[in-house]
């Protein structure tokens, strides 16, 4: 019977004319050599093709990120999107103080004055 298990390759060892005791007297041939040796070549190979399916699983989500950027800074510069998104409560509204200092006191004071008071 061929000895392919991780502890027969521990065990075996093999030398140039085929055939080598192990420490504990059992004998490694050739075809045995030959099948470690092509479990080996199959794990190195599934190895290196989980390699690339992490390296494109990484390229997918740098994709994916890239693109939640570029909708984010689209929609973050869009005034109607940021207003609908402070109504929900998406994003944090502006304190009066913040308003202030984007707009201006003068600003303000001229858009306050030019608003019509609801008639109840």
């Amino acid at each position: 019977m061929t000895h392919t298990t991780p502890a027969a390759v521990e065990r075996f060892y093999f030398m140039s004319w085929g055939m080598a005791p192990s420490i504990g007297g059992t004998w490694v041939s050739h075809s045995d050599y030959a099948a470690l040796s092509a479990q080996l070549e199959d794990a190195v190979a599934t190895a290196d093709d989980m390699e690339k399916e992490a390296h494109s699983a990484i390229a997918l989500w740098g994709a994916a990120l890239k693109d939640r950027d570029t909708t984010t800074a689209q929609i973050m510069a869009d005034p109607n999107a940021v207003h609908i998104n402070m109504l929900h409560g998406t994003i944090a509204k502006p304190t009066v103080n913040q308003i202030i200092h984007l707009y201006g006191a003068d600003t303000l004071r001229a858009a306050l004055a030019q608003l019509k008071e609801p008639k109840e």
